[in-house]
Formats: C-alpha cells, sequence, structure tokens
C-alpha cells in the first residue's frame, strides 16, 4: 500500500495527496507489491535494488548511497497478534525532493506520524524526519521493554509456585524478544553513530544536538536490553533450580506418607499368614495390633516432620 503525506508550516495539518512527486512529501509504503515498487521506482527514478532489499525481512542497519539517493535501514520493535516481539526492518530513502519509508508491517512508530502525535513534525523537513523517526524507534524499544519487564515480573512470582516447566518456557520467548532487540540496537547504534559523523547528511547545529541526544538514548537502549538479557539469564537459571528443589520436596513428601501407610498394611500381611504368631489367642489382639500400627505410624510422623519431610 503506497500512502503520500504533505505537511509544511505554511500548511501545517497532515493531508494525503497523490502526486508522489510534489516536493517536500512523504511517500509511506507498507507491506508494497512488486506493481507499487516498480511504480514509484519508475516515477522518482529510484533503483529498483533500492527498494527490493528493502522488502527483505532480514535485512540488517545500514546505510548506503546511489548517486542522489540515501538509504537508511534500522530495525524497529515489534508487536504482533501473538502478543509476543520481534523486530522489522524500516527503510527510509532520502530524495532530492522527497523521503519514502518502505516497512513490511504496519507499525506504530509510523503510526504516530500518521495521527501527528509528533511535534514539530514536517514532511517537507527531511532530515529532522528522519531523526525524529529514530527517536521515535528507541521510544518504543524503552515502552517495550517496560512491557517485557513486567511479563518478567509476574512470571517470576508464578515461578515461586510453580512445578512446571510453563513459565520457564515464557521466559525463553521472552529471552528471544531481547536477543533479537540487542542485535537491532547495536545496528541501529552503528547507523547512528556514521550519521553523527556528519559525513552522511548535512547537519544544522540544532540537528547535530538532537542527533547527539538520539546517540546517547540508544545507547541506553542497548545497555538496558544487555542488562535485561544477563538478569533473565540468571534468573531462569535460578528458577530452574527452584523447580527442580520444589520436585524434590514433593517427592520427599509423598515417599514419607507412603512409608507411614506402609506399617499397617505390613503387619496386617504378617498376621494373615497360617502360623503361629504372638497374641494369636488373645481375645484383644485385633485391638492390640490396629495401637500398634497407629502408634508406630504416629511416631514416623512425628520422626519425619522433625525431619521436614512432612
Amino acid at each position: 500500500m503506497i500512502t503520500i503525506y504533505q505537511k509544511t508550516r505554511l500548511s501545517p495539518s497532515l493531508k494525503k495527496i497523490k502526486a508522489p512527486d510534489r516536493k517536500g512529501v512523504w511517500i509511506s509504503l507498507t507491506s508494497p507489491t512488486e506493481k507499487e515498487i516498480s511504480w514509484l521506482s519508475s516515477k522518482l527514478l529510484i533503483p529498483p535494488e533500492f527498494m527490493a532489499s528493502a522488502l527483505d525481512p532480514d535485512e540488517r542497519p545500514h546505510y548506503d548511497t546511489e548517486g542522489i539517493f540515501k538509504i537508511f535501514t534500522l530495525r524497529i520493535p515489534i508487536l504482533d497478534e501473538k502478543k509476543s516481539f520481534k523486530t522489522l526492518p524500516l527503510t527510509i530513502i532520502i530524495a532530492p525532493q522527497q523521503i519514502i519509508t518502505i516497512c513490511l508491517e504496519e507499525n506504530e512508530i509510523l503510526e504516530d506520524f500518521e495521527k501527528e502525535k509528533v511535534k514539530e513534525f514536517y514532511t517537507s523537513k527531511k532530515t529532522r524526519f528522519l531523526l525524529q523517526v529514530f527517536h521515535r524507534i528507541n521510544l518504543y524499544y524503552e515502552k517495550y521493554l517496560d512491557v517485557l519487564e513486567k511479563e518478567i515480573n509476574l512470571i517470576e512470582n508464578k515461578l515461586l509456585k510453580s512445578f512446571r516447566n510453563e513459565e520457564i518456557i515464557l521466559l525463553l520467548n521472552i529471552q528471544r524478544s531481547l536477543v533479537f532487540f540487542n542485535t537491532a540496537t547495536r545496528g541501529n547504534g552503528n547507523v547512528l553513530e556514521q550519521l553523527l559523523k556528519g559525513e552522511v547528511l548535512k547537519l544544522f547545529e540544532e540537528d547535530k544536538n538532537l542527533l547527539e541526544s538520539i546517540v546517547f538514548e540508544s545507547k541506553q537502549v542497548t545497555e538496558t536490553v544487555e542488562i535485561f538479557n544477563h538478569l533473565l539469564t540468571n534468573t531462569m537459571d535460578a528458577y530452574a533450580s527452584i523447580i527442580s528443589n520444589n520436585l524434590n520436596i514433593v517427592m520427599k513428601f509423598l515417599t514419607s506418607i507412603t512409608i507411614i501407610l506402609s506399617i499397617p498394611t505390613i503387619i496386617g500381611s504378617l498376621y494373615g499368614m497360617n502360623l503361629g504368631l504372638p497374641l494369636a489367642n488373645n481375645p484383644y489382639a485385633f485391638w492390640l495390633i490396629v495401637s500398634l500400627s497407629l502408634f508406630t505410624m504416629i511416631l514416623l510422623a512425628t520422626i519425619f516432620i522433625k525431619l521436614k519431610y512432612l
């Protein structure tokens, strides 16, 4: 799907237009078809391979240039329908008169611009728009890290009383998301560092200050992801041991109960044999045997309680 937007200081409301070759427009491609890519490529004379690479879901963060076109590819966080996290490439192409974004799926980052949630956003200011996208990416990484932290805390509370592997599997899924985040934020940081050198785009002083802030944010996000990943690994190791210990406690309890309940069975079996046995002719033999069984069971139960088996 291709959507073309325009917003300038003279026309401060974001509006949709149909002309992709107009000056100062933002062309947004979401899950584009080959036909749409071919059409836009011919309209703006963008090399087709530039746009084709943006459709690779495994595309790594990088910066490239081809003549008058500059391409930035970053990986952005996505919350899918299954409520799990992944990353996808977001490609931004800066043309002489337009800025083009290409993404395989709809995402909250670009939706914020479409819904005009970003202050001082103008499609005519291409460099500022690029930096605002970078900043928005960092914000959503931070937002999703907060979500992951809450999920980890909820799972940890369940693990304290758990004897199953389900919670460990949930933590593994979270760790998988953190690995994706770690790889993506490191790559994004490298692109931002290139941009900060000033050799990629011409930056005004105000833009350079904003970029420095974004680079700092990106480093913080990367460090946070690494800390979360390290803590989660330690947590999984600790709780794997807790689950094993909980299982041992249950086994000790069941073994103790089995031993206690086996006492009357053993005594009853002995007195079920056709042999001469003590108390065989005693009229109170039954009650004496029952009393002996109960006494032995209580004695064993007391011992197991002191040993903390029960």
